[in-house]
């Protein structure tokens, strides 16, 4: 059923599944959409409380998880979330890097290694119409479910990219079956699928990379206590609009 995401206050909230169901429920008949509301409630307990956070994104935005800079009228999710649950480090990374031939300790300048984030995240892509470009991913964000507030926002690196992906997920993941992941861009036919973006892989998910290789500023925030509660991988901003432009022109 075609519905519009609701703005409910998730993060520093109660993660209590009711108390999630209740506030995102309530939410989506006050838009006057219970229907949808009927269906979140059906689809969302139709699992583990994985799966219920999974589905949750689906019909609710954070309201602390949308800047303003964020929201313009050519961008939208990809109407995927994906939940995945982490012991204790999140990998940030380009697959290439991390899969059956490479080490963790070789992603010093290449990828992020992320302490203190166990617990239940949602990762999710924000994709934005870039023309005769199409459809690009802006924004990769991670969000710690059940977490406080936002307190503080670092920016900790920049990732290098060499095959246009990014992988967020459990460090459990490593090392990656590169070539299986590969696999998941090929149709039923065999074809390249050019418009898959954004997708779960093992521990965590994958997501494309703005206009493909490149660095990239990985962004944490974090609570009042000092632990991880956010993640954001920006791979487009103006500038990078103008250069790709200038790089078509000529």
């Amino acid at each position: 059923m075609a519905h519009t995401k609701v703005r409910v206050k998730l993060v520093g909230e109660d993660s209590n599944a009711y108390s999630i169901l209740g506030r995102v429920s309530k939410a989506l008949k006050r838009s006057d959409q219970s229907e949808a509301a009927d269906e979140y409630l059906a689809r969302a307990t139709d699992g583990d409380y994985n799966h219920l956070l999974a589905v949750t994104m689906e019909y609710a935005y954070d309201e602390g998880d949308i800047e303003e800079d964020d929201v313009q009228v050519d961008e939208q999710a990809t109407g995927e979330a994906i939940g995945f649950t982490v012991q204790d480090k999140i990998v940030v990374a380009d697959p290439c890097y991390i899969d059956t031939n490479d080490t963790l300790e070789g992603l010093d300048r290449l990828g992020l290694i992320l302490d203190d984030c166990h617990g239940g995240w949602i990762a999710e892509a924000v994709v934005s119409d870039e023309g005769s470009w199409g459809s690009r991913v802006k924004v990769l964000r991670a969000t710690r479910c059940g977490a406080g507030p936002v307190h503080e926002k670092r920016c900790l690196c920049h990732n290098g990219v060499d095959s246009g992906q990014m992988f967020v997920g459990c460090v459990t993941s490593f090392p990656l079956d590169y070539n299986a992941l590969l696999e998941r861009y090929k149709g039923p036919d065999g074809e390249w699928n050019n418009e898959l973006k954004f997708f779960a892989f093992a521990k965590g998910a994958v997501s494309g990379t703005g206009f493909g290789d490149g660095s990239y500023p990985v962004t944490v925030g974090y609570d009042s206590g000092g632990h991880p509660v956010s993640i954001e991988v920006k791979f487009l901003d103006n500038e990078s609009r103008d250069e790709e432009e200038e790089d078509d022109e000529g």
